[in-house]
């Protein structure tokens, strides 16, 4: 799929329109309406989420390294296995969101909304989990080297 303009993605998304696999390496969406967006797969490295709706997103396997995702709404988005590490998740609500086996290392989560989402088998390594909501999560089998978690 080649580039496209945050307005071609906007217009499909709006459509529901597939983004699957779509290269959105470093794309500026920050502070769009994106609910229920088809993103499997999509690689959005580098992209500028900030303050984006991506509520009940489909973003399994999606590529989200070092993406700033910080004050986005992510309620219910499906991201199971998913990579961002090293992304931005400050202050985001990510409640009831499925990340199943989801590469989450490195990330920042100061602040997030993470209760009742699903975290078995995801990666946390060197994740700071202070300041973060926790209640109902469920971290069954969760990598969890490095982590801090409030004292």
């Amino acid at each position: 799929m080649n580039r496209l303009s945050p307005e071609e993605v906007i217009s499909r998304a709006e459509k529901g329109r597939s983004l699957e696999k779509a290269d959105l390496e470093k794309i500026d969406l920050s502070g769009r309406e994106l609910p229920g967006a088809r993103l499997k797969e999509a690689v959005l490295t580098k992209s500028h989420l900030r303050r984006t709706n991506l509520s009940r997103a489909e973003l399994q396997g999606a590529i989200l390294i070092a993406a700033d995702l910080s004050l986005s709404d992510l309620t219910g988005a499906d991201l199971r296995r998913a990579k961002l590490s090293g992304a931005d998740l400050s202050k985001a609500d990510l409640s009831r969101a499925d990340l199943r086996d989801a590469d989450l290392s490195g990330v920042t989560l100061c602040g997030a909304d993470l209760s009742g989402a699903d975290l078995s088998g995801a990666d946390l390594s060197g994740t700071d989990l202070d300041q973060v909501n926790l209640l109902g999560v469920n971290l069954s089998g969760a990598k969890l080297d490095r982590t801090r978690f409030k004292d």
